[in-house]
């Protein structure tokens, strides 16, 4: 896949996102730095994007090569409350919850810093979100 069709699953083009994962798209597909189109849609705060990369299996966890960073540290760092909004619920249904690792991932990553402590008190206050 090229480049431009990749930006186009993550940058808010919902429509071609979505004719491309009808089409069995990979949703973690990877580009030069390693990001998947749900780690750009966090980051570019495309909560819609978001929503559907989850939709189609998009994988939470995945980590890039450029600053080994997730989509739930993207969201975070770019404060799109919205995105993380949508993320964490995945979070707490998927094999993540089961393990008990995005617990200790978040306090780990999150909670020391302040932006992070910031976008996650939004979420929380927002009612989609109970540590």
């Amino acid at each position: 896949m090229d480049e431009k069709t990749f930006d186009k699953l993550a940058n808010g083009q919902i429509e071609i996102l979505s004719m491309l994962l009808d089409r069995s798209v990979n949703p973690d597909l990877l580009n030069r730095y390693k990001q998947t189109p749900l780690m750009l849609a966090a980051m570019h705060g495309k909560i819609s994007c978001v929503k559907k990369l989850i939709e189609a299996g998009a994988n939470i966890l995945m980590f890039d090569s450029l600053n080994g960073r997730t989509c739930l540290h993207y969201a975070a760092y770019y404060g799109h409350s919205g995105c993380l909004q949508a993320i964490f619920p995945t979070a707490r249904t998927s094999h993540v919850a089961v393990s008990c690792a995005i617990a200790i991932y978040l306090v780990q990553h999150f909670l020391p810093l302040r932006i992070y402590r910031s976008a996650i008190y939004c979420t929380m206050n927002l009612g989609t979100l109970s540590i």
